[in-house]
């Protein structure tokens, strides 16, 4: 299996591209054959002198071993060669059950790993909310992945309370979305709520019993202990386009960017889409089209009424964008000294060379 890039840079020539429709200004900088691991195809790969970036984007360091086949990222140098990394995983005290030297979890055909690091702390707690039942407007969940597939139930920690998903949709996911106030619900407008049927029949005291998009993304993205940005904060007060608007500012901070290029989406990144209503956390999975196109990415959301947390694919659709937070980096510097990183990291290694 190989893969196939096409890099342009936008310039004053004029090419006719069999990947566009009519005639497109651009310089074609390189085109690219690749092995899975991202070693260069012999006699398949066309480029400008100047090339500077390899498979993924990784930095290429051609002086190591030869064209493409050493790359550089923030904190480790990848080698294509043999389809790992030549250090030690900076993080390797936190996964004892992985090879320090595994990249891109050893599936590069759906995983990226421009960095070198990955946001286990979001992705653990994202995975311990799936079976959780969605709820308009909560933040907090009473069921947090408390769905019985076998029995068709929900249930709180302990299990003193449980729900069938019938009466659930019934009492409290289809209620907690009626249109009030212009539009907006929540929670607390739930009439079985507010009328005590809930504690009565069921034994729930408070409005929040399951968790909506932002609140789960909310919850778990502020589990990331080592991202730049700073915490969504007010959780009773957030939802999907003040989550965009924080990643925007934190782009003009340097603290973070935004992006529609999802060949470029990892692990842990946070998925918009285009009316900024929904929010979502990529696995960092992806699926390629057979000209190297992105066209499906796998998620895990709260993603409406009726349905739970859980992990699927989503296909893309127009106007979809993603956030990546920059990360505080380890002690363990990287190999290569040129690497760059966000301007804390520069200072740092100026400071202490």
């Amino acid at each position: 299996m190989f893969f196939s890039f096409f890099d342009f840079d936008i310039g004053y020539n004029s090419i006719e591209s069999p990947l566009f429709s009519k005639t497109t200004s651009a310089i074609l900088d390189g085109v690219y054959h690749y092995y899975p691991y991202g070693k260069l195809i012999e006699n398949r790969t066309w480029e400008a002198e100047d090339a500077r970036f390899g498979f993924q984007g990784q930095e290429r360091d051609d002086e190591i071993a030869g064209a493409g086949n050493s790359l550089s990222t923030l904190f480790r140098q990848n080698s294509p060669l043999y389809g790992g990394w030549l250090s030690i995983d900076p993080l390797a005290d936190k996964y004892p059950g992985i090879s320090p030297y595994v990249s891109m979890g050893c599936n590069p055909i759906m995983m990226t790993d421009i960095l070198g690091l990955s946001p286990e702390e979001v992705m653990n707690k994202a995975y311990q909310y799936i079976g959780t039942p969605y709820q308009y407007g909560s933040k907090i969940a009473l069921f947090k992945a408390g769905y019985d597939p076998k029995t068709r139930t929900f249930s709180n920690s302990d299990g003193s309370i449980t729900m069938s998903e019938s009466d659930y949709n019934t009492y409290v996911g289809i209620p907690s979305k009626a249109v009030i106030y212009g539009g907006h619900g929540s929670a607390l407008d739930n009439q079985y709520y507010k009328d005590g049927v809930l504690n009565k029949e069921f034994g729930i005291k408070g409005a929040y019993v399951g968790i909506d998009c932002s609140g789960f993304v909310f919850t778990c993205f502020n589990e990331d202990s080592d991202k730049l940005m700073p915490d969504f904060i007010s959780i009773n007060n957030t939802n999907a386009k003040k989550m965009y608007d924080l990643f925007v500012e934190a782009e003009e901070k340097k603290q973070a960017f935004v992006s529609k290029d999802f060949a470029k989406i990892s692990k842990g990144d946070i998925v918009f889409n285009k009316s900024r209503k929904h929010v979502m956390i990529a696995t960092g999975n992806i699926k390629y089209n057979d000209k190297g196109k992105v066209t499906s990415i796998e998620i895990i959301d709260a993603p409406g009424t009726g349905k739970f947390v859980d992990t699927h694919w989503r296909k893309l659709q127009k106007g979809d964008i993603f956030g990546h937070t920059y990360r505080k980096e380890p002690s363990i510097p990287p190999v290569s000294t040129e690497l760059g990183g966000s301007p804390e990291y520069q200072k740092q290694r100026k400071d202490n060379p």
